[in-house]
């Protein structure tokens, strides 16, 4: 491996066509790894020290995977080709993955990252960073102040979070971190979001979502779409449609949502005080409960006249094809609309304590 080594002033350096460590050691220096897997330094010296003087470096990794330091300074780092891992340090950065799946951490400062092609990772680190993934499957670390801007049809992306977060345009994915109960929403896409094991409410909005609690005691909104809910562990709430505005907007139509609770003692919600859910599609919408157990409830809007429950199939790909359970229908008139349906279970009590039921009010006005 060649040693190149800069001085304190501006240099430039260039690598050779094997692997190479260069070291920019200060100044405003430009440095090239060319072909090999080349670790280049932008402030530091052979010992590995940083030198201290901040230097606004500009490096080219070129082919090979290579490892780039910019370190002090307002750094330009540039991957090239190869699967990169690109370090940005102190200062305001620009780094930019190009070709390959990259590793991009922004450091200190407010940095601007681009993941370019491949499956990047792009971890803004602290500052007001803005990243951008480009083509591929990209992961993203943000914390407060970053920016994620993703383009359309340009992979599956995620995003990993310890704060409040709503997902982006064009971001699928959100996984919550850290333990401090945080919310997470989603957006028009079908997006998958997963909570850390605090207190978490998580939204899918729009879309065909999938909600995962984990533990704590959550509070889950599938919104539009046929969505997939999974409290965890603890006690959750888990409600398939979106609960805006208070009153009409027919909650739950045209979907078929499925709840499963988990651990703990869980409610599923198939009404409110102002709404019943799944109400207007003559039993082609309706929720789907796949582990009532002992301690859970079930809300629904009005009182046990209301309802009435029997056993029967549906027929669910979901779930597997052909599903045995009780289903819930309200009563409206001669007929009835399935709003619910419990899987595995038999001789569904509308008086027992499973059934939590909350009277209609007059929504409030102003």
């Amino acid at each position: 491996m060649a040693v190149i080594i800069g001085t304190a002033n501006a240099d430039v350096r260039i690598g050779t066509l094997n692997d190479d460590a260069i070291y920019g050691f200060g100044g405003n220096d430009r440095l090239s790894g060319l072909r090999g897997n080349d670790v280049i330094y932008g402030d530091r010296s052979p010992r590995g020290v940083n030198v201290g003087v901040p230097g606004n470096d500009t490096i080219f990794g070129g082919d090979g995977n290579d490892t780039i330091f910019g370190e002090q300074g307002n750094d330009l780092l540039f991957g090239g080709n190869g699967n990169d891992r690109m370090f940005g340090g102190n200062g305001n950065d620009r780094m930019y993955g190009d070709r390959g799946n990259d590793y991009l951490d922004g450091g200190n400062g407010n940095d601007r990252m681009f993941g370019g092609l491949g499956n990047d990772t792009l971890n803004g680190g602290l500052g007001a960073d803005t990243m951008l993934g480009g083509l591929g499957n990209d992961n993203y670390y943000v914390t407060a102040g970053d920016r994620v801007i993703e383009g359309a049809n340009q992979g599956t992306d995620t995003i990993r979070s310890a704060i409040n977060t709503t997902l982006p345009d064009n971001v699928e994915n959100l996984i919550l971190t850290g333990a401090a109960p945080i919310f997470g929403f989603g957006n028009v896409l079908n997006n998958v979001i997963t909570g850390n094991n605090a207190n978490n409410i998580l939204s899918g909005m729009d879309g065909n979502d999938r909600l995962s609690g984990n533990g704590g005691n959550d509070n889950l909104i599938g919104g539009r779409g046929r969505d997939r809910l999974n409290g965890g562990g603890g006690n959750d709430l888990l409600t398939g449609v979106r609960t805006s505005p208070l009153i009409g907007g027919n909650p739950g139509a045209g979907e078929i949502d499925i709840l499963t609770g988990g651990g703990g003692n869980d409610r599923f919600s198939l009404g409110n005080t102002f709404n019943v859910y799944y109400a207007t599609g003559g039993g082609t919408d309706f929720a789907v409960i796949t582990d009532l157990s002992a301690g859970d409830n079930i809300v629904l809007n009005g009182t046990a006249s209301d309802y009435v429950v029997q056993n029967q199939f549906i027929f669910l790909p979901e779930l597997g094809g052909n599903v045995q359970g009780t289903g819930i229908r309200r009563v409206n008139g001669n007929s009835s609309d399935l709003v619910g349906f419990v899987q595995n279970a038999v001789g569904l009590n509308l008086n027992s304590s499973v059934f939590d039921f909350v009277s209609p009010q007059i929504a409030p006005i102003g």
